[in-house]
């Protein structure tokens, strides 16, 4: 997957700042929501390219990359959806020694869905620079 942006400003530690475009995605979209320029992010110019201010670029994001945002953003709600019916299911057995009613199970569906996405954030958002995208060419040098 690949995005490009408009440099902004480059750091001395090699990162730069860039304002992203619409990307290739939004091209089937109504443009109600997403036609306005994005927030601005950092990436990293590990290829050591000559990036200047205003340059247009490319950036991507190994695939590896993906794939692990796929499973905080996806796998651990799904993951804590089917633990919480798991355990309401053991602990109304084990209290009331009989099934647990719906309503119980959706809550815990629920609470548990919730309670592993906010993990997921809060574990995404410690090693939020750790993979940051990468610039992999300069698309237009006029500044």
């Amino acid at each position: 997957m690949y995005e490009k942006g408009r440099v902004i400003t480059v750091d001395k530690s090699g990162r730069v700042l860039i304002l992203p475009f619409e990307s290739d995605g939004c091209l089937g979209c109504t443009k109600e929501v997403c036609s306005q320029l994005g927030k601005n992010f950092w990436v990293d110019n590990s290829l050591n390219l000559d990036v200047k201010q205003g340059q247009i670029v490319k950036i991507s994001v190994e695939k590896k990359v993906q794939v692990q945002q796929g499973f905080f953003a996806l796998g651990l709600p799904i993951v804590g959806s089917f633990l919480g019916w798991f355990l309401a299911q053991r602990f109304y057995f084990v209290v009331e020694s009989k099934q647990a009613p719906e309503s119980v199970l959706v809550i815990s569906v629920i609470l548990g869905f919730t309670v592993f996405a906010l993990m997921a954030v809060l574990i995404r958002s410690f090693f939020q620079n750790a993979q940051l995208p990468k610039i992999t060419e300069i698309l237009d040098s006029q500044s």
